[in-house]
């Protein structure tokens, strides 16, 4: 499943937050009504809210480029403020990257192939 992290989410999304991050928003906004995905530079979590707290349904490793990206926004790095290191720079912006997720945890109607 692709997964479009957009500039409205990485404006939008919270530092250090893993229900609310920009890589939570872009997932969150592809599952079914009723899961929710929690994202860490490790791991990325989906559940199903009706299971018992702390019930995971999946997980995955985090891919390395969104473990980087995940590393570079919660130190609060932005273009605009930091331009020294251009790695830093490069890992801040939209991309996209693929997980594999279920078609029965995912909102078919939302998904762009």
């Amino acid at each position: 499943m692709k997964i479009q992290v957009t500039q409205d989410d990485i404006d939008q999304g919270k530092e250090q937050c893993c229900y609310s991050c920009p890589v939570a928003r872009a997932i969150n906004r592809i599952l079914a009504a009723g899961c929710e995905c929690e994202v860490g530079s490790k791991d990325i979590f989906i559940r199903r809210r009706e299971e018992p707290i702390g019930r995971i349904v999946m997980s995955f490793k985090t891919p390395a480029l969104v473990a980087r990206f995940i590393r570079t926004f919660d130190r609060g790095i932005k273009p605009e403020i930091n331009m020294t290191r251009l790695s830093d720079v490069l890992m801040i912006g939209p991309f996209e990257f693929y997980l594999d997720i279920p078609e029965i945890l995912t909102d078919a109607a939302s998904v762009k192939v």
